[in-house]
């Protein structure tokens, strides 16, 4: 069931972004940067992941990342591909799209980055239901608008590259 929501939102998405000039500027696939965009989503990633593991040791005497390797072969591919899609989805969808609405509204990117956030943890607070899920989404939120705003050679993908690895390092199976 849940594929097939991501899958509409990413359809109507990708429809809504080629209807906008400013949008398309900002998920425009450029082999440029490539190398320092694919760094820019390792290192977010590996700062994020350590500190979720340094939290978990220091609260919950564990580090329990990846978990999903636990998994058998198919359940695994399963599981990545859902991660895959999910990242795909929220970051054209929040970063890709209503950052770039969000510019034109509030004439500032500032707002755009906070309205941006904003909903991104509202949206996972509807999802999990848990007030601590919602300030972590509302973190990485700003974390990853911010550095895409910020970075001129941070693109969409470096965000949805950390996203995947975020994903996969953080849930639970």
């Amino acid at each position: 069931m849940y594929y097939v929501i991501y899958i509409v939102v990413l359809i109507i998405t990708i429809a809504r972004i080629k209807n906008n000039n400013e949008c398309i500027c900002v998920v425009h696939f450029s082999y440029k940067h490539i190398f320092q965009q694919i760094l820019i989503g390792l290192a977010l990633a590996f700062i994020l992941i350590f500190t979720l593991g340094i939290i978990n040791l220091v609260w919950f005497h564990s580090f329990s990342v990846f978990q999903f390797m636990k998994l058998g072969v198919f359940a695994r591919v399963n599981f990545f591909a859902f991660q895959l899609l999910v990242a795909v989805t929220e970051e054209l969808l929040f970063r890709g799209y209503l950052l770039c609405i969000f510019k034109r509204i509030t004439k500032s990117a500032m707002g755009a980055i906070l309205c941006t956030a904003a909903l991104f943890a509202g949206l996972h607070f509807v999802f999990y239901q848990n007030p601590v899920q919602f300030v972590v989404a509302l973190i990485v939120g700003l974390l990853f608008a911010i550095v895409l705003v910020k970075n001129r050679n941070c693109s969409i993908y470096s965000l949805i590259l950390v996203h995947l690895l975020y994903d996969l390092a953080i849930c639970n199976v």
